[in-house]
């Protein structure tokens, strides 16, 4: 609510909802909230957008984030957030990454480094030490980049059970 005080203001008029900073920096976020709780062998994920990547015995499963956006004043603002609980087995290993690290433009193909081949490396490197399967997927990421120029910042995070 603090940021919505701040101008500029939509046609010089002072109001929670028409601060252009506000829209300009707060809008179209995702987010992502993972609870893991070990001693009741569970692990909820709620998220706006971006999924959630689980390996479990070599095999990749992807839990979807819901659409829209954190941010966002619309009708459906109030719209909780829906929780995913699954089950949380030793070994399991979480991976989560950002927008910017699939929004990259490959410098070969001219297109995005994309969800698809995202999920297609992760697979392929499952059974990889957690440490080996970073490594592995910036490695790739930073080989399509090539010489474009980075279009947003990246975070790709790991968690092993």
């Amino acid at each position: 609510q603090h940021t919505r005080r701040v101008g500029p203001f939509l046609d010089d008029e002072p109001h929670l909802e028409r601060s252009l900073y506000f829209w300009h920096y707060n809008t179209s976020k995702r987010g992502i909230t993972l609870d893991l709780d070990s001693e009741a062998g569970a692990v909820t994920y709620s998220g706006k957008i971006l999924p959630l990547y689980r390996l479990r015995g070599g095999e990749l499963e992807v839990i979807k984030g819901e659409r829209g956006s954190v941010g966002y004043h619309t009708p459906d603002h109030e719209k909780p957030f829906a929780n995913h609980t699954l089950e949380l087995r030793k070994g399991d290993r979480f991976v989560l990454i950002s927008d910017g690290f699939v929004d990259q433009v490959c410098e070969t193909s001219g297109r995005m480094y994309g969800p698809k081949r995202f999920r297609k490396q992760l697979a392929e490197h499952a059974s990889l030490p957690v440490p080996e399967l970073m490594r592995a997927l910036l490695d790739d990421h930073a080989a399509e980049q090539g010489a474009q120029g980075r279009r947003d910042d990246l975070t790709l995070m790991a968690l092993e059970v």
